[in-house]
């Protein structure tokens, strides 16, 4: 008796495997959700007794590089640094200076190099009392002399501000040089080489001299910083 041959398309096929990096993946999904999960129940059970204090945020605040570190002052009043900000390489960080929620201090050189003079100079350098508000950035370089406030989103790049000077909601101050009791309105953005003179206002994109700093408006900025820090 002859048997007709299978058709190849009906002829029977060992089933598929997925491949070990599928199964991989899924069980890590899986540990991760669990994760996840344990995280939440726990953060419940703490919410009664939870304050900014406590360390939700899992991203490092403090990032070395090299042998350059950054530094918060110890001594009364200490400075206070958000968990979830963050500071790199080599910042300093006067007392009773306040570095709010999602803020960045980039103490690390432009160049792509970690040698000693590169991040000797990409240093950061706050003074007592100052106000790093939220999501702002300063970059390698700057200064911030004390009781400076800069705004929420403002960005700093290799400058210099004066004591008690106001840089404003997201403006932008590129290697320049903001003198004391200055104010740098919202959005305005500071040309490098820009000197901004003491108790002077600028505004504007790019920015430019537009007044100056009315009598008392110095003190209410120092009072500013004081109440967010408190």
């Amino acid at each position: 008796r002859t048997v007709a041959p299978l058709c190849p398309s009906t002829s029977p096929r060992p089933p598929l495997r997925p491949p070990m990096s599928h199964i991989f993946y899924h069980i890590g999904q899986m540990l991760r959700e669990t994760g996840s999960g344990l995280d939440r129940v726990g953060m419940r059970l703490q919410s009664a007794h939870a304050s900014l204090l406590t360390p939700f945020a899992r991203h490092r605040q403090l990032l070395p590089l090299a042998t350059h570190a950054p530094s918060l002052a110890a001594a009364p009043p200490p400075a206070f640094l958000h968990p979830t900000a963050t500071l790199t390489g080599a910042v300093s960080v006067g007392s009773s200076s306040t570095i709010l929620a999602h803020a960045v201090l980039r103490g690390d050189p432009a160049p792509a190099s970690l040698s000693h003079d590169a991040l000797a100079k990409a240093a950061i350098s706050l003074g007592k009392s100052v106000t790093i508000a939220e999501h702002a950035t300063i970059t390698a370089g700057s200064t911030i002399a004390a009781h400076a406030i800069i705004s929420p989103h403002a960005v700093v790049i290799a400058s210099h501000i004066g004591a008690g000077s106001l840089i404003g909601h997201a403006a932008t101050v590129n290697s320049a040089t903001v003198g004391a009791g200055a104010v740098v309105e919202p959005g305005a953005v500071v040309q490098p080489g820009a000197i901004v003179g003491e108790n002077e206002r600028w505004g504007g994109v790019p920015a430019t001299k537009v007044g100056f700093v009315e009598a008392g408006e110095v003190e209410a900025i120092v009072r500013a910083g004081d109440k967010a820090r408190e």
